[in-house]
Protein backbone atom coordinates (compact mmCIF):
# COMPACT_ATOMS: atom_id res chain seq x y z
CA UNK A 1 0.00 0.00 0.00
CA UNK A 2 1.26 3.41 -1.29
CA UNK A 3 2.05 5.45 1.93
CA UNK A 4 0.50 8.70 1.21
CA UNK A 5 1.78 11.01 4.09
CA UNK A 6 3.56 9.99 7.78
CA UNK A 7 0.97 11.07 10.50
CA UNK A 8 1.33 14.59 11.87
CA UNK A 9 0.50 15.36 15.52
CA UNK A 10 -1.14 18.98 15.84
CA UNK A 11 -2.51 21.23 18.33
CA UNK A 12 -4.98 19.79 20.79
CA UNK A 13 -8.66 20.80 20.55
CA UNK A 14 -11.33 20.70 23.07
CA UNK A 15 -9.45 17.80 24.33
CA UNK A 16 -8.70 15.91 21.37
CA UNK A 17 -5.80 15.96 19.20
CA UNK A 18 -6.69 15.98 15.27
CA UNK A 19 -4.61 15.60 12.38
CA UNK A 20 -4.01 17.65 9.57
CA UNK A 21 -2.26 15.02 7.92
CA UNK A 22 -2.92 11.21 7.72
CA UNK A 23 -1.77 8.06 5.29
CA UNK A 24 -3.81 5.49 3.94
CA UNK A 25 -4.33 2.57 5.83
CA UNK A 26 -2.90 -1.15 5.14
CA UNK A 27 -5.18 -3.00 6.95
CA UNK A 28 -3.21 -3.27 9.88
CA UNK A 29 -3.43 -3.10 13.69
CA UNK A 30 0.25 -0.81 13.72
CA UNK A 31 -1.62 1.57 11.03
CA UNK A 32 -4.72 1.66 14.06
CA UNK A 33 -2.03 2.00 16.85
CA UNK A 34 -0.92 5.09 15.27
CA UNK A 35 -4.31 6.54 13.71
CA UNK A 36 -5.56 6.04 17.37
CA UNK A 37 -2.78 7.79 19.09
CA UNK A 38 -2.50 10.30 16.21
CA UNK A 39 -5.82 11.88 16.62
CA UNK A 40 -6.82 10.67 20.53
CA UNK A 41 -3.32 11.31 21.78
CA UNK A 42 -0.89 11.37 23.42
CA UNK A 43 -1.40 7.95 24.88
CA UNK A 44 -1.04 7.09 28.49
CA UNK A 45 0.39 4.02 30.02
CA UNK A 46 -3.08 3.67 31.55
CA UNK A 47 -5.12 3.66 28.56
CA UNK A 48 -4.05 0.26 27.49
CA UNK A 49 -4.04 -3.45 28.83
CA UNK A 50 -1.00 -5.35 30.11
CA UNK A 51 -0.75 -8.92 28.86
CA UNK A 52 -1.57 -10.71 31.87
CA UNK A 53 -5.28 -8.71 32.35
CA UNK A 54 -6.03 -10.19 28.88
CA UNK A 55 -7.42 -13.56 28.47
CA UNK A 56 -5.18 -15.72 26.27
CA UNK A 57 -7.73 -17.01 23.95
CA UNK A 58 -7.97 -13.63 22.46
CA UNK A 59 -6.58 -13.53 18.76
CA UNK A 60 -2.94 -11.35 18.13
CA UNK A 61 -4.83 -8.36 16.37
CA UNK A 62 -7.76 -7.85 19.01
CA UNK A 63 -4.84 -8.36 21.61
CA UNK A 64 -2.97 -5.78 19.90
CA UNK A 65 -5.74 -3.22 20.40
CA UNK A 66 -6.65 -3.56 23.93
CA UNK A 67 -3.52 -3.59 24.97
CA UNK A 68 -2.80 -0.25 23.17
CA UNK A 69 -6.70 1.43 23.50
CA UNK A 70 -8.48 -1.01 26.03
CA UNK A 71 -9.18 1.29 28.46
CA UNK A 72 -9.11 4.65 26.34
CA UNK A 73 -11.46 6.72 27.68
CA UNK A 74 -13.92 8.94 25.43
CA UNK A 75 -15.01 12.66 25.69
CA UNK A 76 -17.47 11.58 28.44
CA UNK A 77 -15.79 9.19 30.80
CA UNK A 78 -18.77 9.69 32.95
CA UNK A 79 -20.48 7.93 30.44
CA UNK A 80 -18.94 5.13 30.29
CA UNK A 81 -18.38 2.12 32.74
CA UNK A 82 -14.94 1.93 34.68
CA UNK A 83 -11.74 0.72 32.38
CA UNK A 84 -14.37 0.83 29.31
CA UNK A 85 -12.91 1.86 26.06
CA UNK A 86 -14.93 4.68 26.06
CA UNK A 87 -13.67 6.18 22.64
CA UNK A 88 -14.37 2.83 21.08
CA UNK A 89 -18.54 3.12 22.64
CA UNK A 90 -19.91 5.59 20.01
CA UNK A 91 -21.58 4.01 17.51
CA UNK A 92 -20.63 -0.06 18.43
CA UNK A 93 -19.24 -1.08 21.37
CA UNK A 94 -16.15 -2.79 22.04
CA UNK A 95 -16.53 -5.15 24.91
CA UNK A 96 -14.46 -4.24 27.83
CA UNK A 97 -11.88 -6.39 28.37
CA UNK A 98 -13.68 -7.76 32.10
CA UNK A 99 -16.45 -9.21 30.19
CA UNK A 100 -14.73 -11.47 27.70
CA UNK A 101 -15.53 -14.82 27.58
CA UNK A 102 -15.58 -17.96 25.61
CA UNK A 103 -18.81 -19.05 23.80
CA UNK A 104 -18.21 -22.34 21.81
CA UNK A 105 -14.88 -21.49 20.57
CA UNK A 106 -15.40 -18.00 19.71
CA UNK A 107 -15.50 -14.80 21.60
CA UNK A 108 -17.67 -12.17 21.75
CA UNK A 109 -15.71 -8.70 21.41
CA UNK A 110 -18.21 -6.05 20.31
CA UNK A 111 -21.87 -5.55 19.83
CA UNK A 112 -24.28 -2.78 18.27
CA UNK A 113 -25.56 -0.07 20.67
CA UNK A 114 -28.70 -1.22 21.35
CA UNK A 115 -28.01 -4.61 20.97
CA UNK A 116 -28.96 -5.86 17.98
CA UNK A 117 -26.34 -7.91 16.61
CA UNK A 118 -23.24 -8.91 18.13
CA UNK A 119 -19.55 -9.91 16.93
CA UNK A 120 -17.55 -12.72 17.72
CA UNK A 121 -14.05 -13.88 16.98
CA UNK A 122 -12.73 -17.42 16.72
CA UNK A 123 -10.19 -17.75 19.61
CA UNK A 124 -6.38 -17.54 19.14
CA UNK A 125 -4.99 -20.90 17.60
CA UNK A 126 -3.09 -21.41 14.84
CA UNK A 127 -5.65 -20.93 11.86
CA UNK A 128 -6.35 -17.38 11.03
CA UNK A 129 -9.26 -15.67 13.03
CA UNK A 130 -12.62 -15.33 11.57
CA UNK A 131 -15.36 -13.04 12.60
CA UNK A 132 -18.91 -14.02 12.83
CA UNK A 133 -21.88 -11.96 13.16
CA UNK A 134 -25.41 -12.23 13.59
CA UNK A 135 -26.19 -9.39 12.23
CA UNK A 136 -27.54 -10.82 9.07
CA UNK A 137 -31.32 -11.05 11.01
CA UNK A 138 -31.34 -7.71 9.73
CA UNK A 139 -31.97 -8.22 5.93
CA UNK A 140 -32.41 -12.28 6.43
CA UNK A 141 -35.10 -13.09 8.33
CA UNK A 142 -33.78 -17.07 7.97
CA UNK A 143 -30.63 -16.61 9.76
CA UNK A 144 -31.98 -14.89 13.05
CA UNK A 145 -29.61 -15.90 15.84
CA UNK A 146 -26.95 -16.99 13.46
CA UNK A 147 -23.69 -16.80 13.87
CA UNK A 148 -22.20 -16.36 10.38
CA UNK A 149 -18.94 -15.79 8.84
CA UNK A 150 -17.90 -12.17 7.69
CA UNK A 151 -16.05 -11.83 4.37
CA UNK A 152 -13.21 -8.99 6.51
CA UNK A 153 -10.07 -10.70 8.08
CA UNK A 154 -10.06 -9.61 11.75
CA UNK A 155 -7.78 -6.86 11.34
CA UNK A 156 -10.06 -5.38 8.23
CA UNK A 157 -13.02 -5.45 10.17
CA UNK A 158 -11.20 -3.35 13.05
CA UNK A 159 -9.47 -0.79 10.66
CA UNK A 160 -14.23 -0.08 9.73
CA UNK A 161 -14.93 -0.40 13.17
CA UNK A 162 -12.15 2.36 14.55
CA UNK A 163 -12.54 4.42 11.92
CA UNK A 164 -16.63 4.83 12.09
CA UNK A 165 -16.35 5.21 16.14
CA UNK A 166 -13.56 7.86 15.81
CA UNK A 167 -16.44 9.61 13.22
CA UNK A 168 -19.09 8.96 15.62
CA UNK A 169 -16.80 10.24 18.87
CA UNK A 170 -16.00 13.81 17.40
CA UNK A 171 -17.36 16.49 19.67
CA UNK A 172 -19.15 18.04 16.04
CA UNK A 173 -21.21 15.39 13.74
CA UNK A 174 -22.67 16.64 10.91
CA UNK A 175 -24.47 14.91 7.94
CA UNK A 176 -24.99 16.18 4.27
CA UNK A 177 -28.35 15.03 2.31
CA UNK A 178 -26.18 15.80 -1.30
CA UNK A 179 -22.66 14.78 -0.95
CA UNK A 180 -20.46 17.11 -2.90
CA UNK A 181 -17.27 15.57 -4.67
CA UNK A 182 -14.43 15.69 -1.93
CA UNK A 183 -11.82 18.85 -2.21
CA UNK A 184 -8.64 17.57 -3.46
CA UNK A 185 -6.62 17.80 -0.61
CA UNK A 186 -8.41 15.07 1.25
CA UNK A 187 -6.55 11.79 1.93
CA UNK A 188 -8.60 8.63 1.64
CA UNK A 189 -7.59 6.30 4.73
CA UNK A 190 -9.73 3.32 4.22
CA UNK A 191 -12.21 2.87 0.96
CA UNK A 192 -14.82 0.15 0.43
CA UNK A 193 -14.43 -1.02 3.58
CA UNK A 194 -16.22 -4.44 4.97
CA UNK A 195 -18.07 -4.62 8.25
CA UNK A 196 -21.49 -6.24 9.24
CA UNK A 197 -23.01 -6.23 5.92
CA UNK A 198 -23.30 -8.19 2.75
CA UNK A 199 -20.73 -6.10 0.77
CA UNK A 200 -18.51 -2.99 1.41
CA UNK A 201 -20.23 -0.10 2.88
CA UNK A 202 -17.41 1.68 4.84
CA UNK A 203 -15.40 4.62 3.29
CA UNK A 204 -13.04 7.37 5.21
CA UNK A 205 -11.31 10.19 4.47
CA UNK A 206 -9.52 12.64 6.32
CA UNK A 207 -9.81 15.98 4.83
CA UNK A 208 -7.89 18.87 6.87
CA UNK A 209 -8.92 19.09 10.29
CA UNK A 210 -12.03 16.86 9.75
CA UNK A 211 -12.80 13.25 9.13
CA UNK A 212 -14.92 12.34 6.43
CA UNK A 213 -17.32 8.90 6.24
CA UNK A 214 -19.51 7.60 3.73
CA UNK A 215 -21.45 4.24 5.70
CA UNK A 216 -24.19 2.21 4.27
CA UNK A 217 -25.33 5.24 1.71
CA UNK A 218 -24.73 8.38 4.58
CA UNK A 219 -21.76 10.71 4.76
CA UNK A 220 -21.09 12.07 7.69
CA UNK A 221 -18.29 14.33 8.99
CA UNK A 222 -16.60 14.58 11.95
CA UNK A 223 -14.54 17.48 13.85
CA UNK A 224 -13.29 18.55 16.81
CA UNK A 225 -12.19 22.16 16.96
CA UNK A 226 -14.34 25.47 16.69
CA UNK A 227 -13.90 26.05 13.00
CA UNK A 228 -16.43 24.56 10.65
CA UNK A 229 -14.56 21.89 7.96
CA UNK A 230 -13.92 23.09 4.20
CA UNK A 231 -17.18 24.22 2.52
CA UNK A 232 -16.03 22.04 -0.69
CA UNK A 233 -17.82 19.25 2.08
CA UNK A 234 -21.21 20.50 0.63
CA UNK A 235 -24.40 22.08 3.06
CA UNK A 236 -24.04 20.19 6.19
CA UNK A 237 -26.83 19.16 9.11
CA UNK A 238 -25.54 19.06 12.10
CA UNK A 239 -26.07 16.04 14.55
CA UNK A 240 -23.99 17.22 17.23
CA UNK A 241 -22.25 20.45 18.28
Amino acid sequence: MTVVAPFTRLTPSFGFVYCGVMRTSDGSVEWLEDFITAWHGPRQPSYGLTETELPEFLPVPLRRLYRHAGRWPGPNPEENLPDSPGIFQQQDVLVRAEALSLHDGTVEFLSENQDSWTCRVTAAGPAAPVVLSNAHWMWDDDSEGEYTPLTPSLEQFLTSFVLQETVFGCRNLATTSEPAALPDQSIPLWLDGWYVSEEPSHSFWSVDFALVADISGTRWVGWNGPDAPSAELGKLQMIRS
